[in-house]
């Protein structure tokens, strides 16, 4: 009797043949989330930086009020 009769070894390999498949799947899932997560980031990041730009024109064109209404105040 040798060890893969005693652990039913055809059961034990068609397991460890699941398993594998399992975790190349979870691999590919991980690699797709980490771009996905990338992706995110980038967006955010230009998002972040189209705010910046928009607050600073608001303020860009809150001085130009200002002056405009001094110079009428005059």
């Amino acid at each position: 009797m040798g060890f893969s009769d005693w652990f039913g070894g055809a059961e034990l390999k068609a397991r460890i043949t699941g398993l594998e498949n399992e975790l190349s799947q979870a691999r590919t899932v991980a690699v797709e989330a980490k771009r996905d997560a990338e992706e995110a980031k980038k967006r955010a990041s230009e998002k972040g930086r189209a705010a910046d730009e928009a607050r600073e024109a608001k303020n860009r064109a809150e001085k130009k009020t200002e002056k405009v209404q001094s110079i009428r105040d005059v």
